[in-house]
């Protein structure tokens, strides 16, 4: 190859532009790789936080459903507790029933005894005027003879 006067040789001019363009490469390269995995990482932190958050609000779900399902639980307790007061209510007022008829059952039959002691009563009362009565017949007969 010929060598023109005040520039290097061709071969020389060819290995100065590998260099230069490998240099360019090489300053390039690093950086565009390295921003590429600046982007990855960038995405790769938006979707664990994508995750994060969903998962808080699936959290939030499940809480507020056990909250629900606490409260239900409580309403149907409390349901059952009424539901036994109201039958407690319901036997005590069975059993004041059946106490008011045991009581009217003893004045009846105390009624009844005192009616049989007034005829009981009576009766005598009625055999001692006739026993007077056939008395005094008796002392009129006596009377008379």
């Amino acid at each position: 190859m010929v060598a023109l006067p005040g520039l290097p040789p061709a071969t020389e001019c060819i290995r100065m532009q590998r260099h230069s363009s490998k240099a360019k490469t090489k300053t390039k390269g690093p950086v565009t790789t390295h921003t590429l995995l600046l982007l990855l990482l960038l995405l790769l932190l938006l979707l664990l936080l994508l995750l994060l958050l969903l998962l808080l609000l699936l959290l939030l779900l499940l809480l507020l459903l056990l909250l629900l399902l606490l409260l239900l639980l409580l309403l149907l307790l409390l349901l059952l507790l009424l539901l036994l007061l109201l039958l407690l209510l319901l036997l005590l007022l069975l059993l004041l029933l059946l106490l008011l008829l045991l009581l009217l059952l003893l004045l009846l039959l105390l009624l009844l005894l005192l009616l049989l002691l007034l005829l009981l009563l009576l009766l005598l009362l009625l055999l001692l005027l006739l026993l007077l009565l056939l008395l005094l017949l008796l002392l009129l007969l006596l009377l008379l003879l």
